[in-house]
């Protein structure tokens, strides 16, 4: 799977008129609250699998795509030293009627090979948010605005180095509502896991 050099900082993968690795026209003058985002590979090449994976019974799937992740940017992920891996997470009721998050299967597979990062589930969903896939990306903002919290145990988010696991990012809003909520809780610097990166037009 070999994909187009991608920006360093929101993970999105070069098109034809190609991305410069090290500033996106895409990101640019955007303010994250994660430092960087690190995809598998582009959406659009992973499309199937993506859809296989959030079926009853896709785990095996998504664990066989993220140790494909681990593998490709194992040095990056190294480098990262994250303390702690934290899955996004979902709703509660969202989370009872699928039976699986697929970012914590993601979050335990790269904890497998990371032996020195645990994972925590220091997040919480405090509200119901619509499915992102339907929305703009401005609505996609105002969706999961304050949709996430650190649960009130979670000392152990203070200055460490946090890795967020989830399975597609398209604009980074829910990353980056997540990655606020981490770093309020007082984390040094978040990074995002992704299996796949999606354009804004083609999620």
């Amino acid at each position: 799977m070999a994909d187009r050099a991608a920006c360093v900082r929101c993970g999105m993968f070069a098109d034809e008129k190609g991305i410069d690795a090290v500033s996106c026209s895409r990101c640019a003058g955007r303010t994250f609250r994660f430092e960087r985002a690190v995809a598998l590979g582009e959406y659009q090449k992973l499309k199937s699998a993506v859809f296989r994976m959030k079926r009853t019974g896709g785990e095996p799937l998504v664990a066989n795509l993220t140790r494909l992740f681990v593998e490709r940017h194992e040095e990056w992920l190294r480098d990262f030293a994250p303390n702690c891996i934290v899955p996004v997470p979902m709703h509660w009721r969202l989370r009872f009627r699928r039976g699986v998050n697929d970012a914590e299967t993601i979050a335990e597979e790269i904890g497998r090979h990371l032996k020195f990062a645990k994972v925590r589930h220091a997040l919480k969903c405090v509200r119901p948010i619509l499915k992102q896939s339907h929305l703009t990306p401005n609505q996609r903002q105002k969706n999961v605005h304050g949709a996430f919290a650190v649960r009130r145990l979670a000392g152990y988010v203070r200055d460490a180095r946090i890795l967020l696991a989830d399975d597609v990012m398209t604009t980074g809003a829910t990353a980056d509502e997540a990655a606020r909520a981490l770093r309020k809780a007082g984390a040094k610097v978040v990074a995002v896991a992704v299996i796949a990166r999606a354009g804004e037009n083609n999620s």
